[in-house]
This record gives C-alpha cells, sequence and structure tokens, in this order.
C-alpha cells in the first residue's frame, strides 16, 4: 500500500536526519550577518548555575541577541532577584517559568513523570518562542528545553543551535546534564584542560566565569 511506502520513506528520511546531527552535520558553522539579531534563550539554575550565566550573558551584546529569555524552573525563587541585582548585567525582555524536571533527593519514578511533563511543557515553549540559540550551562532544567529544540531540528520544523557551557566546578568529569547533552549540543565548552582531553568535541577556551 502506499501509505506504507510514504511511512518507510519519512521513517528512513528521519534516521538519516537523526545520523546526520549526531554525527556532526549540526556543528558545521554557519556565516551569519553580524547586523542580524538573533532570538535567544537563557536557562537559569539556583545557586551558583544563575551567578555562572548571568557572568556569561554579561559578555553578549544586547542590541544583537534580542530578544532575551531567561527561563527558570517555577520552583525557583532566588534567580530572577539574582539577576536584577547584578550589576552591569544583561536583562532579558521576559521571564519565562518552566517546570522543574527533577528535585534533589527525588525518586527516580517521580523525577521520570515529571521529565515528561517538562519536555512536553518545553515543546510548547520552544515552539511558540522559536529561539534561534539556546544557552545552557549544567541546570536540570534546560535539559527538557534542549530535547525539544533538537527535536523540532530533527523533524525540520525549526534550526535553532544549542550552546552549552560545563560549570566551572567540574575539572574532571561532566555533570549528569553535560553528559546528556553532549552528544546533541552544536557547542559544547569546557572550563579546564583535563575535559578537553577527555571529551574530543569539547572546546576549552579558558575560565569563563
Amino acid at each position: 500500500p502506499m501509505w506504507r511506502t510514504a511511512a518507510a520513506a519519512a521513517a528512513t528520511t528521519l534516521l538519516v536526519r537523526l545520523s546526520v546531527l549526531l554525527l556532526g552535520g549540526r556543528r558545521r558553522r554557519q556565516s551569519v550577518n553580524p547586523s542580524e539579531t538573533i532570538r535567544t534563550l537563557a536557562v537559569l539554575g539556583s545557586g551558583g548555575h544563575t551567578s555562572e550565566m548571568l557572568q556569561l550573558t554579561s559578555r553578549l551584546s544586547g542590541a544583537r541577541y534580542t530578544p532575551l529569555c531567561f527561563v527558570v524552573a517555577d520552583t525557583d525563587h532566588t534567580s530572577r532577584a539574582k539577576v536584577e541585582a547584578s550589576p552591569g548585567g544583561l536583562r532579558p525582555d521576559e521571564y519565562v517559568r518552566v517546570p522543574r524536571s527533577r528535585e534533589v533527593g527525588e525518586p527516580f519514578l517521580r523525577s521520570a513523570f515529571k521529565t515528561l511533563y517538562a519536555l512536553a511543557w518545553s515543546l510548547v515553549l520552544v515552539g511558540r518562542r522559536r529561539p534561534q540559540l539556546i544557552l545552557c550551562n549544567g541546570p536540570g532544567t534546560c535539559l527538557p528545553i534542549c530535547m525539544a529544540a533538537f527535536c523540532y531540528r530533527v523533524l525540520f520544523f525549526m534550526d535553532v543551535r544549542i550552546v552549552f557551557c560545563e560549570s566551572f566546578c567540574r575539572v574532571t568529569t561532566l555533570s549528569l546534564t553535560g553528559k546528556l547533552l553532549y552528544p546533541i549540543a552544536d557547542r559544547f565548552v569546557v572550563q579546564w584542560p583535563q575535559l578537553r582531553e577527555r571529551y574530543r568535541r569539547a572546546e576549552y577556551v579558558g575560565v569563563l566565569c
């Protein structure tokens, strides 16, 4: 039947697309017009992750990386205050709260269901915002958002780039979020040469935070 042929062709196309992206096709640098703006999502995490992300975003040009949206977990009650109190930091155009996929010490089964819910929420968020760039540095909140963005890219819906910067405190091993996003991130930045030696796709650029 024709529908089976069409389904087989679609499945084959998606498998080829996934293979190309995972094997490095997504990491080809694109020439970008310096005058063009870039719709950006930056994911904040409670504690040190937010402080590091604020230092990273302070290096960005507010005129180019706009609109800038900061994503915060719904149980994070400190990150926004840190942003507002940060002297000279880049201010977002908008804050968006998303469900936290996992709390510290939470049972695996419960966290699995919460992660699926967070992924569904993230698919809606990314689909509506259509970011061109996602910046993240380790909080679990960024995992479903990056997975949603990668799904859209596999399905040819949008071309969104993921830049992951591993936390400064990770000297010899990656964080769990880093390990999960390592295969799909377009750029994977580490702050210690030991990690660059262990992970060939990682980019060591010195201390950023």
